[in-house]
């Protein structure tokens, strides 16, 4: 049976799906329903899940499953209970990602910015320019030998590292030396750690559900 939402409707589920995943990395088909009836018109389980059940996979950047296949002693999980799982989680044979990301982000809250916040996240390469991001981002345009677009690409590329890595900074000092265009002395090698840390902790993690380390600091006060 064919889903029997408007064609508008089903537009604006694939921008929530991908948004979703990319803002999370995991999330329950149940709470991205709560959230799209949040922001729209609502809409019931039933049609959602039928949708749900049409999403062609091979022009995805996710999966839908349920904690069954992943846990040996769960229960089956309903359908409405799979989780959406971004790509890059399942990549591995044992799926560490994904056990890690899942676990991280037990008994945390939600970050649920408002609808037109939340539709930027359906670009992959969409991140919010904080200003510590910005300061990075200007370390690495200071470097003479750097142009602005490469410096500009080098500091995209390290945000995108936090959430498959978890922060890791030797993965992403190799990351940077490897390209052979910038390497660290005594002195840039602090700043940058100092500018990393900073704009590490702003950053949207899946892990915190969405949540920075710095918001979830604060939450726990």
């Amino acid at each position: 049976m064919s889903c029997k939402l408007s064609d508008e409707t089903k537009h604006l589920l694939n921008r929530y799906f991908d948004a979703a995943v990319n803002l999370y990395g995991i999330i329950s088909l149940r709470k991205l329903l709560e959230i799209y009836n949040m922001q729209n018109e609502p809409i019931n389980e039933e049609d959602f899940l039928e949708f749900a059940n049409e999403i062609d996979f091979a022009h995805k950047f996710f999966d839908i499953m349920g904690e069954d296949e992943f846990y040996d002693d769960a229960d089956e999980t309903l359908p409405i209970d799979c989780d959406i799982v971004a790509e890059y989680l399942l990549q591995d044979e044992y799926f560490d990602g994904y056990y890690i990301t899942k676990e991280g982000q037990f008994g945390k809250l939600y970050y649920i910015p408002d609808k037109k916040q939340f539709l930027k996240y359906e670009n992959e390469n969409y991140h919010e320019k904080t200003l510590s991001f910005i300061s990075l981002r200007a370390f690495f345009r200071n470097q003479p030998n750097l142009t602005k677009e490469r410096a500009d690409e080098i500091a995209d590329d390290i945000y995108k590292m936090a959430n498959p890595l978890e922060g890791k900074i030797d993965h992403v000092i190799n990351m940077i030396e490897n390209l052979n265009m910038f390497h660290f002395n005594n002195y840039t090698y602090k700043v940058f750690i100092e500018l990393y840390t900073d704009m590490y902790n702003d950053t949207r993690l899946h892990i915190n559900c969405g949540h920075t380390p710095n918001e979830l600091y604060k939450m726990s006060w």
